[in-house]
C-alpha cells in the first residue's frame, strides 16, 4: 500500500509483528505501551501524522488518535476492528487469549489451500476469491517468531 500513498511514508511493525525483539510490558499493559511506542514514532517523524493501520495495527492507530488527537491528522484502518468487544469475531477473541491463542496458532494450516479452508472463512465473505499468493503470505507471516510469553510483545524502535 505504501507506494500508493502521497508524501513521506514510514512503515513500522506493530507489537507482535515482523522480526522485532521482545519488549516486557508487565505493569504497563498493551494500551499504555502502544501509546508510548506510537508517541516515540510520532516524535521521530513529526506531528501531525496520518496513520494507516492494518489488522491490530489499526486498533493501535485508533487508540493513539483518540488519546492524542493533535498528533494524528487521519487514521485509516485496514482489516481491523475498533477493539476486542463482543462485536469482534469470536475467533479473534480466542486468538487474543494467551494460552488458547498460542495453541490455536500451533494448529495453523501447512499449505495455501488448507489456509483458505480453515482460516479465511472466518475473515472474508468468500475465501475462494483470494489469490494463492495472499494465502501463502499469510502462512509466511504466521511462521515468524511468536511471542515468548504472555507478558512480552514485539515492537520496532
Amino acid at each position: 500500500m505504501a507506494p500508493h500513498l502521497e508524501g513521506r511514508v514510514v512503515a513500522v511493525d506493530w507489537p507482535r509483528s515482523g522480526l522485532t525483539p521482545p519488549v516486557d510490558i508487565r505493569g504497563m499493559g498493551i494500551r499504555k505501551f502502544a501509546l508510548e511506542w506510537l508517541d516515540s514514532v510520532v516524535e521521530a517523524i513529526g506531528a501531525p501524522v496520518r496513520i494507516v493501520g492494518s489488522s491490530a495495527g489499526g486498533y493501535l492507530a485508533l487508540l493513539d488518535a483518540l488519546a492524542r488527537p493533535a498528533n494524528v491528522d487521519r487514521v485509516v484502518q485496514v482489516g481491523s476492528f475498533p477493539g476486542l468487544s463482543s462485536a469482534t469475531p469470536f475467533i479473534f477473541r480466542l486468538l487474543a487469549t494467551p494460552l488458547v491463542g498460542r495453541l490455536m496458532l500451533g494448529q495453523q494450516p501447512k499449505d495455501a489451500e488448507a489456509n483458505r479452508k480453515q482460516v479465511f472463512p472466518n475473515l472474508v465473505p468468500d475465501a475462494s476469491c483470494l489469490p494463492v499468493d495472499v494465502l501463502e503470505a499469510d502462512l509466511a507471516a504466521t511462521a515468524l517468531p511468536a511471542l515468548r510469553g504472555a507478558h512480552t510483545t514485539s515492537a520496532a524502535h
